[in-house]
């Protein structure tokens, strides 16, 4: 029930807020089909993510969860600028790179006891 209290308090926040500064833009949607599939991922994985920080925050408590999202986003960033995926420029991992996400690790070990 949070994750859907959320959502739709966010749809119609971002509804009004469209309303009021870009009113046009409902007029020029696309349907849905003209999209590739993968276009509803973000919805359906922000769902899961807003329900995940929910039940890991009452099991674990807000700084371990907060934590734990930062350090999943410093990990998967290192990645993607390793890799140089979604078009980002390649940044190779470098031993203070290694050293802060070893840091962070440690921060979470720290946090967790």
């Amino acid at each position: 029930m949070g994750s859907l209290l959320s959502f739709l308090v966010g749809l119609i926040c971002l509804l009004i807020l469209n309303l009021f500064t870009n009113y046009t833009a409902f007029s020029q949607l696309k349907p849905s089909s003209v999209g590739p599939w993968y276009i509803w991922l973000g919805g359906l994985l922000g769902a899961v993510f807003v329900s995940c920080v929910i039940l890991v925050n009452q099991q674990q408590g807000v700084a371990l969860t907060f934590a734990l999202i930062v350090a999943g986003q410093i990990f998967i960033s290192l990645l993607i600028d390793h890799y140089g995926l979604f078009g980002s420029v390649v940044q190779h991992l470098s031993a203070t790179k290694i050293i802060g996400a070893l840091l962070i690790v440690a921060g979470l070990v720290l946090i967790k006891k």
